[in-house]
């Protein structure tokens, strides 16, 4: 007689099988989950995190104050900037609420600015992504 193998561990055939394939699943989704989210975090959200660095880099000086990107280095868990203003280099760095979700903080390293965005700010982000419309020239009259 052939003896049948126990590959559960000593559990009856079949008992938590489906608990493990379900377990299984759920942590293969939350892996997937967390990838999409660092890969959107350093490639995706540039305009909103790039205004709030500026922000942030300005604040504190006379206006207008225009910042200009001199470094950026980005990583799923912050987006560190240099900006050069009138009053000189200042680092920046901006980093999400909770790591990977969350609305972007940016602060600045050198001092106690801080920028955080308006309720308005990803609406007039979204809006100025958009491409211009196009012009049609108008017709000439005919004399």
């Amino acid at each position: 007689m052939a003896k049948s193998e126990d590959r559960g561990g000593g559990a009856s055939e079949g008992s938590g099988s489906g608990l493990r394939s379900a377990a299984s699943l759920l942590f293969t989704v939350a892996l997937l989950a967390a990838t999409g989210a660092a890969l959107y975090n350093v490639y995706g959200v540039s305009v909103e995190v790039e205004a709030l660095a500026s922000e942030a880099a300005c604040q504190g000086q006379a206006q207008p104050c225009k910042a200009q990107f001199t470094f950026w280095e980005r990583s799923p868990i912050a987006h560190t900037f240099t900006m050069q203003t009138p009053s000189g280099a200042h680092p920046v760095t901006c980093q999400r609420a909770y790591i990977l979700f969350g609305a972007y903080t940016c602060k600045s390293k050198d001092g106690t600015a801080t920028a955080e965005p308006s309720p308005s700010a990803s609406a007039s982000a979204a809006t100025s992504a958009k491409a211009p419309a196009k012009a049609v020239p108008a017709k000439a009259k005919a004399p």
